[in-house]
């Protein structure tokens, strides 16, 4: 979900996050066109599985749930299993793309990007 600036905000509500794929996400990345099932996304984290399929619909708010995802902010973040991180840049690449330029989470990754 976004706010009223189209920043992108948590749609995760309080209380056990989620330990499987909801029927909506396993129909959706069992058809995604161009895209391995993301077997390892599924396992290790589901409840990044779900919202991503929750806000497929929404190019931006998918691009700023992946940059949320891909590039830590606030610094310490464990990071993913390369294995995740691997399938997670995929469907960022294959959902979001790189519409002009480099990305922030490429430029990051690139050792270009500053804050």
């Amino acid at each position: 979900m976004t706010d009223n600036n189209g920043k992108f905000i948590s749609v995760r509500h309080a209380g056990a996050p989620a330990k499987s794929l909801t029927p909506e996400a396993e129909e959706y990345f069992k058809t995604l066109q161009g895209a391995d099932y993301p077997a390892n996304l599924i396992a290790s984290l589901p409840r990044i599985a779900n919202q991503i399929a929750a806000v497929r619909h929404s190019r931006g708010a998918l691009a700023r749930y992946f940059e949320s995802l891909l590039v830590d902010h606030r610094g310490g973040r464990r990071g993913f299993e390369f294995a995740v991180l691997v399938e997670i840049q995929h469907l960022y690449d294959l959902l979001v793309g790189i519409p002009s330029g480099l990305s922030k989470t490429d430029r990051f990754l690139q050792g270009q990007g500053k804050k």
